[in-house]
């Protein structure tokens, strides 16, 4: 008993210590927590305690124009008012609803063999295809195509992609020019046969050496990146699985429990 009331002393002036005021407003503190209210606007930022003069002059000045705001809202008796009760009724209700759902959901547990089960039942949706990351230079003759070769040829490793990345942006005629000749990601069937054979062809950060042909011109590729064809093992899997089982049975067991208890409820409707 005397080191629980020695914790909780403890406990208290460890909240003491941290509470910090950092101005009054007719009275009343701005506190630690009055920021920490106000920086969930501005989360982008990151904690108060690390933003410079300027940005917590910032924070400090909305924290105070809110404080202000609601002591003329409380000078003006809007707590008073129909429009004021009728809608803490409703944010109560709606609250009261969602802290019940967060319960229900955080309540759901996932064993070990239902992760295991569902992935062996489902290893196909754990299997990443063969992707290529790749971009091309398309030009409308084969004369054009060697000449942008010619120029690739003088770059290193080091300059290649930028360089690319340049004449695609200059010279190409095709629809991704603007983005570098850029085609994304894609697997096998995404693309032209030829063009795909052409990609799988090449290691990341090369380029063909002969120009591909077809109906819309010629084209000069260049692979940004190559991912091989995986399955993900149970363990890297698992976190996945198990958030989707719990939602799963979340939505089952919410959707049961109403069910319930609407079977049971006395209900006219007029």
């Amino acid at each position: 008993m005397k080191l629980a009331k020695i914790f909780i002393a403890l406990v208290i002036c460890f909240v003491y210590i941290q509470a910090k005021d950092y101005a009054k407003v007719n009275g009343e503190n701005v506190n630690t927590q009055d920021i920490n209210n106000m920086m969930k606007n501005f989360k982008h930022l990151g904690e108060f305690d690390k933003l410079n003069k300027d940005q917590q002059d910032i924070v400090l000045t909305q924290t105070i124009d809110s404080k202000i705001t609601k002591q003329i809202a409380l000078k003006d008796k809007i707590s008073q008012t129909k429009l004021y009760k009728d809608s803490l009724k409703t944010i109560k209700d709606k609250l009261l609803v969602e802290v019940w759902m967060k319960t229900e959901y955080e309540n759901i547990n996932i064993s070990d063999q239902e992760i295991k089960i569902h992935y062996n039942k489902n290893k196909q949706d754990y299997i990443t295809k063969h992707e290529i990351k790749a971009r091309h230079i398309v030009l409308k003759t084969k004369k054009e195509a060697n000449e942008i070769l010619a120029l690739l040829k003088k770059e290193n490793e080091a300059t290649l992609q930028k360089a690319f990345i340049n004449l695609a942006v200059k010279h190409s005629i095709g629809p991704s020019a603007s983005n570098g000749g850029s085609l994304g990601w894609f697997s096998k069937g995404k693309m032209l046969d030829s063009f795909w054979k052409v990609c799988d062809s090449l290691k990341q950060n090369q380029y063909a050496k002969t120009p591909l042909q077809t109906e819309f011109g010629y084209h000069i590729i260049y692979v940004d990146g190559v991912q091989l064809a995986y399955t993900m093992k149970l363990q890297d899997a698992k976190k996945e699985i198990k958030d989707k089982l719990k939602e799963i049975k979340f939505q089952k067991q919410i959707t049961q429990k109403i069910k319930m208890f609407k079977q049971k409820s006395n209900i006219k409707i007029y």
